[in-house]
């Protein structure tokens, strides 16, 4: 047991139970910061996430707050477009060396720069209170859609581990329009597949550390129980425009 990673899971933990914010904007910038070898920070922190997804999910199917039907149209492009990066990921560490590592550090880093700035710019606007609009007719134009943005979700997060629960939520937001608690589980099921078939696609290339996910582990859960109990008692603007602000920082150093 190393403590250090430990503490640092249990440190993100807290972060991302009290404010929603997904593991991927955290961890994996702290993990290159930390000094982990970017390819492996991003293969380790899918397998992580997945298997922390995995419990949320139990608890979601249980709760009765997932929309499969949501979840398997977003699954239908995510999977295997996730399938497909960490390919990719093998490919181009054969061809490039370390110098995918630099590549991998700076897409990273523009990704945490716009997710932060998107963040900041929501939590900026004035909030409505007007009535809530309808959901799009689930067309075929919508359901391919949703398809699509699975697939680009799915390249994305399969190369930076980052994006999934920002931009998912978005879609779910504002396409589908789904009530809050659907939101949170339709997209914590299809990041489980997706983390889950991505994060074992790396490993089969060699590129999970199983000793840093099983330290993360031992002190994310944790951490995740302490923040969901805190979470109520935060306020939550502040404490996701404190985050958002961190993020964006973590982006910019990572330049």
């Amino acid at each position: 047991m190393d403590l250090g990673i430990s503490l640092l899971g249990f440190v993100v933990g807290i972060l991302v139970g009290m404010t929603g914010v997904g593991s991927g904007s955290v961890m994996t910038p702290v993990l290159i910061l930390a000094g982990v070898r970017p390819t492996v920070a991003v293969a380790s922190d899918l397998l992580y996430a997945a298997i922390t997804k995995g419990v949320g999910a139990i608890q979601h199917l249980r709760q009765g707050t997932v929309n499969l039907s949501v979840v398997f149209y977003l699954s239908l492009g995510s999977v295997p477009a996730g399938l497909l990066g960490a390919k990719l990921f093998t490919d181009l560490e054969q061809g490039l060396g370390p110098t995918l590592d630099v590549w991998v550090t700076r897409m990273v880093a523009v990704l945490l720069i716009l997710l932060s700035a998107l963040t900041l710019v929501g939590l900026l606007r004035p909030r409505s209170d007007g009535p809530r609009k309808p959901p799009l007719p689930r067309t075929g134009s919508v359901k391919l859609l949703t398809v699509l943005a699975g697939a680009g979700v799915g390249f994305l997060v399969s190369i930076t581990s980052i994006g999934s629960g920002s931009i998912v939520a978005a879609l779910l937001l504002y396409l589908y329009r789904l009530p809050a608690g659907q939101v949170v589980g339709s997209d914590i099921v299809q990041a489980f597949f997706l983390a889950g078939a991505a994060g074992l696609a790396h490993a089969a290339g060699g590129r999970v550390d199983p000793w840093l996910v099983g330290n993360l582990l031992l002190g994310s859960i944790p951490g995740v129980l302490v923040g969901s109990t805190l979470c109520p008692r935060m306020p939550q603007r502040a404490l996701r425009g404190a985050v958002a602000m961190a993020i964006l920082y973590a982006g910019v150093r990572l330049l």
